[in-house]
């Protein structure tokens, strides 16, 4: 399967000259002849978006690309993450919830009149079948850090009497309400990752406490809240491994795994740096620095057909055409490329930039 990864920015320049981001840092992918990217949306203006449209290497031509329906917030912090499996894809979703899909549901969400005759004609067809909702895929983030069949990985203390937003007024309250609404404010801020492990399985990558937990879990999304626990997909071998984080891993992040029976996760956090992540031992995690350059930060991730896996980013401002593109190694080496495309200062601006990043990568393989 061809498949390239790729993650992006678009800006826009504020009246004293400097430039604010357009959308949040979205995440793209290259199937087959097409390019997908997903993108949340921008912290004051705009709400995300998924954007497809057909690539071809040899053209310098940027394609309008079909928009379709996500409505993904962003709110600073949250990496978009953007994967396809087979023939299913993972995107994010308002508030960083995540979907997991079959890909010949897209269609459902496209954002024109014909998208919206197909959902309402597949939702007629489905209640004629006795069923609810056309896109049942909408995944809650809740019961992947707080499951029901295991403790969770770290438990916040409950919050106080004199809760901010008025809720805990009186000692009437019980620890167990206030220690439920901690975990939920908790879970709103955690700082984690998703991979697709298997058909009905996921790779939780979750940092918190100074340490990674990385594991395998039931594939909790598109499950109804809330569900009954006899329900609930039998848990898998969860194959954990913990592992301490090394000085400077801070903020939110996204893991994209290299390999398969020897394999590396690389962790991009939203500060632009690269953590390599391998397994050490049956239990742990060895994670190291592979890239902190203050002048050229990380922004985008782009998975190659042959398996190899780059950075690319800016070099200065984004107004800059100045790239460069980075492959993850042992000893990384920073290689520059030209953003030949003209940027409209427009969301869309993501799948323009993740095009560029495709067309020179492909231009070096030759």
């Amino acid at each position: 399967m061809t498949l390239l990864v790729a993650v992006a920015f678009s800006a826009i320049a504020s009246p004293v000259g400097q430039l604010l981001p357009q959308t949040g840092p979205p995440s793209a992918v290259l199937w087959k002849d097409q390019l997908l990217c997903s993108s949340p949306g921008g912290a004051t203006r705009y709400l995300g978006a998924l954007y497809r449209g057909s690539f071809d290497a040899r053209l310098k031509r940027i394609r309008d690309p079909i928009r379709y329906e996500t409505w993904a917030q962003y709110y600073g912090v949250t990496l978009a993450k953007l994967e396809i499996v087979g023939d299913r894809i993972l995107f994010h979703t308002t508030d960083a919830d995540h979907y997991i899909a079959p890909i010949t549901a897209l269609p459902l969400i496209e954002d024109s009149t014909f998208g919206k005759y197909l959902d309402q004609e597949a939702e007629r067809i489905l209640k004629l079948a006795g069923k609810e909702n056309c896109f049942p895929y909408h995944g809650i983030n809740d019961l992947l850090l707080d499951p029901v069949h295991r403790a969770a990985d770290y438990t916040p203390p409950p919050l106080p009497i004199d809760h901010r937003n008025g809720v805990f007024h009186s000692d009437w309250y019980k620890v167990e309400t206030r220690q439920v609404v901690a975990m939920q404010e908790y879970i709103r801020e955690a700082r984690f990752s998703l991979q697709i492990a298997g058909p009905n399985t996921v790779r939780l990558f979750h940092a918190v406490a100074g340490k990674l937990f990385v594991s395998v879990e039931p594939d909790y999304i598109g499950l109804p809240i809330p569900t009954p626990e006899e329900k609930v997909p039998k848990a898998p071998d969860r194959e954990l491994r913990v592992g301490k984080l090394p000085a400077g891993f801070d903020g939110h992040f996204a893991a994209y795994r290299v390999g398969e029976k020897e394999y590396t996760d690389y962790l991009v956090t939203r500060a632009g740096k690269v953590f390599a992540c391998r397994p050490k031992g049956e239990a742990e995690l060895s994670i190291e620095p592979v890239w902190d350059n203050p002048k050229r930060k990380v922004y985008g991730v782009l998975r190659d057909t042959d398996g190899a896996v780059y950075g690319f980013g800016y070099v200065g401002v984004t107004t800059n055409p100045a790239r460069f593109v980075v492959k993850f190694e042992a000893k990384p080496v920073a290689k520059a490329y030209t953003m030949t495309a003209p940027l409209h200062f427009e969301p869309e601006d993501t799948y323009r930039e993740a095009y560029e990043c495709a067309r020179a990568v492909a231009k070096a393989k030759k």
